[in-house]
């Protein structure tokens, strides 16, 4: 190993040691803000609070250390994206560092320590979420990509346990309206533990680019169409928008009142237009399940409101009101229907998906 070879091996390592070490102390403040929360430890979280100073001088040294590197060896290859990697992680801790303090003072905020359900939601995500933490350094310490993808797969879970604690303090808050104040806070800390898994899939992500050079996927959006019956325009809209964008978005549609059957000249009309028949298996109905696992839901008929009051925490929603569905009965008019139905449709998915994803991204 030349000179030149030893000297960048070992600002590589002693970096890799300041990320170690940043990671540890994340750790224990997530750890102690949560303790400091559950047993109503004001002392506790006011030390959080003052060691994010450290912290904060930690990420500053670490990033100084990952700049002097790369203006002395000017690396290539895996060097160089081991540093833009440790770069881009040494962020995402110092944040989870930052949610610790917020964590923290919620806590003090709270007049009572959470109890029954609601306690056991909070310690069912806390520790989900400093599990995807500590693996994530785990797969840093041990270049474990094996480990690195297995935490990115719990993410989704968090997303959905998020979802599950805020109905329960809704549903809290509807039958004791003096525990608003404490109810607020704690929405405040399951958004954060949430966070904190983002976070760790996003070092898990940082990981796997530095040890193969494999870079983050772009994100498949689940869009949900609503209309009246399904007989026409929710299935139109799905077949056009998985014509166009077959790889950047998965789409399905359902409604309030489900159909027996599909407009009969649906099929007819869009197998003669496109050259063959569409994948349609029934109209479908509006699930709990469709509903949780939608990024965005677009109402093509009256407003999204109208059909799901209680939107999910994690969804957009949009009203696209197209107007009334083709005629069933009169097969000229309905062709017509359907062709500027379907020209609106691929104006509209344009735009949206230059918003999702970019001029370069659809």
């Amino acid at each position: 190993m030349s000179v030149y070879e030893k000297r960048l091996q070992q600002d590589l390592e002693l970096i890799r040691a300041k990320v170690i070490q940043l990671g540890e102390e994340v750790e224990k403040a997530l750890r102690d803000s949560m303790h400091a929360l559950f047993n109503h430890d004001d002392i506790l979280a006011n030390q959080v609070i003052l060691f994010d100073r450290v912290i904060g001088r930690q990420e500053k040294t670490t990033l100084r250390a990952c700049l002097g590197a790369m203006a002395r060896h000017l690396p290539t290859a895996g060097h160089l994206r081991f540093l833009m990697s440790i770069y881009r992680m040494v962020y995402e801790l110092e944040r989870i560092g930052d949610y610790a303090v917020t964590i923290s003072r919620e806590a003090i905020n709270l007049t009572h320590v959470p109890e029954g359900l609601l306690r056991r939601e909070l310690e069912t995500m806390s520790a989900n979420a400093r599990t995807m933490l500590t693996q994530s350094l785990n797969a840093f310490r041990e270049n474990d990509v094996g480990l690195a993808h297995g935490t990115m797969a719990m993410s989704k879970q968090m997303g959905m346990e998020l979802d599950q604690s805020i109905e329960i303090l809704v549903e809290v808050g509807d039958k004791h309206v003096e525990k608003t104040h404490d109810l607020l806070d704690l929405a405040s800390v399951f958004y954060m533990l949430e966070r904190v898994s983002d976070r760790a899939e996003n070092i898990c992500e940082e990981i796997l680019f530095a040890l193969t050079g494999e870079e983050k996927a772009e994100k498949v959006f689940n869009i949900l169409f609503l209309d009246e019956d399904n007989s026409s325009l929710a299935p139109l809209a799905a077949l056009t928008g998985s014509r166009i964008y077959p790889v950047s978005a998965r789409f399905s549609f359902a409604s309030r009142n489900p159909g027996a059957t599909f407009n009969p000249h649906l099929v007819r009309w869009y197998t003669q237009q496109q050259g063959a028949e569409p994948k349609l298996e029934r109209p479908n109905s509006l699930s709990s399940e469709e509903l949780n696992g939608a990024d965005l839901i677009i109402s093509l008929e009256g407003t999204v409101r109208s059909y799901v009051p209680d939107i999910p925490f994690h969804a957009a929603f949009q009203d696209w009101n197209l107007g009334d569905a083709p005629d069933p009965g009169d097969e000229s008019a309905a062709r017509r229907r359907f062709e500027e139905v379907q020209r609106t449709l691929i104006i509209k998915l344009r735009g949206l998906m230059d918003i999702l994803r970019g001029e370069e991204g659809v």
